[in-house]
């Protein structure tokens, strides 16, 4: 699967936010990033990180370990004599603004039994919501990058889960194909002092993913829409379930021979 044009993350995704600043000669972008650390053999196994369309260069990233998944705050000068060049190199050079965010990561598995989604797992709490858009949200190397807001205390161990249906078959609404993934969390330890807060995970799901790109892909489509549904509540009387879902479109990449 080729890459996309180098710039294209930053010009294409449905949920990175950049600012640019283009006056006085200046032509630089700076905002939130999030991907996969990996040293790149092809330009001397320099540290970079993968946004999903493009790769990025940041020299100051030399502690972390392949496959780590980062949230970054960067800033890049297309100015800079590094990106001259950069299509052809393959990736921009960035420098950090911030200290990066280590984002944890999880697994995701395919539902197999309808009590999957109509029962309350073990310890499950509500969320406030599945997905809030950060900056720290993405799909690269097979991780999907997803912020989600939930109201907890500093000593609670938190679990987090996502799901999907095996078959992958999607729900029609207004013309577009809706695939359904559910954000679930269980939680132990004191609520003391509990807040809500935007908690950014990274799930590996790229089976899955691939697999609805792909499909969307064929049928010429721009975006793939996927609902993330979640646990939005819990039914005093019945101690079932109450869902709500959050809608986010990712741009469709085409599959070519490199």
């Amino acid at each position: 699967m080729k890459k996309l044009g180098i710039f294209a993350a930053l010009a294409l995704s449905a949920v990175t936010f950049f600012t640019s600043c283009l006056g006085e000669g200046s032509n630089t972008q700076a905002g939130p990033v999030c991907g996969v650390y990996f040293l790149n053999p092809s330009a001397g196994y320099l540290p970079m990180v993968d946004v999903g369309t493009s790769y990025v260069y940041i020299p100051e990233l030399t502690t972390y370990n392949d496959g780590d998944c980062l949230g970054l705050t960067i800033s890049i000068d297309y100015n800079d004599p590094a990106n001259v060049d950069a299509t052809t190199k393959g990736y921009v050079t960035a420098s950090l603004t911030s200290e990066p965010v280590n984002i944890d990561k999880w697994r995701s598995t395919p539902i197999i039994s309808a009590a999957d989604t109509t029962s309350l797992m073990e310890n499950e709490i509500a969320l406030n919501n599945s997905f809030t858009g950060n900056g720290f949200s993405n799909y690269a190397r097979g991780y999907l990058f997803i912020p989600s807001n939930v109201k907890i205390g500093s000593r609670q161990v938190v679990d987090w889960y996502l799901s999907y249906p095996r078959e992958l078959e999607p729900v029609v609404k207004n013309g577009e194909n809706h695939y359904q993934f559910f954000v679930r969390a269980t939680a132990e330890g004191e609520d003391t002092g509990a807040g809500n807060q935007d908690v950014n995970n990274a799930y590996y799901v790229q089976s899955a993913f691939e697999m609805i790109n792909n499909k969307e892909a064929e049928a010429n489509k721009t975006f793939l829409y996927i609902d993330f549904n979640y646990v939005r509540g819990i039914d005093e009387t019945t101690n079932k379930p109450i869902w709500a879902s959050t809608t986010v479109m990712y741009p469709v990449t085409a599959t070519t021979e490199d």
